[in-house]
């Protein structure tokens, strides 16, 4: 549960940063770094029926019990997070441009 609620909140602050975006550029982006909630929605789907037509083991990894599921979430999260710093930094940086440009 743990990683899925990290992979949530890593699915949250990309939102957060479409809504912010929209809301500075008045331009509205479904899709982030070519995927977008459908194709997350797909992934979910995908990886359900996987784990109804083959189970979902359990094995240690560093003295948690853990599944496949839960190493595919945490490369989500993982990505998310990663995406939305770089996603942050470089629309700020894109937007300190325009602000030099309009107070030159």
């Amino acid at each position: 549960m743990d990683v899925a609620l990290l992979a949530l909140a890593g699915y949250h602050a990309l939102s957060i940063y479409s809504f912010v975006r929209t809301c500075v550029s008045s331009e509205f982006h479904v899709s982030l770094l070519g995927s977008g909630p459908t194709e997350i929605r797909l992934l979910i789907i995908g990886m359900n029926t996987f784990i109804l037509l083959f189970g979902a083991p359990q094995f240690v990894i560093f003295g948690r019990p853990m599944t496949w599921c839960d190493l595919a979430l945490l490369a989500m999260a993982t990505a998310f997070m990663v995406a939305f710093v770089c996603l942050v930094f470089s629309y700020a940086r894109s937007l300190s441009e325009v602000d030099r440009k309009d107070s030159i």
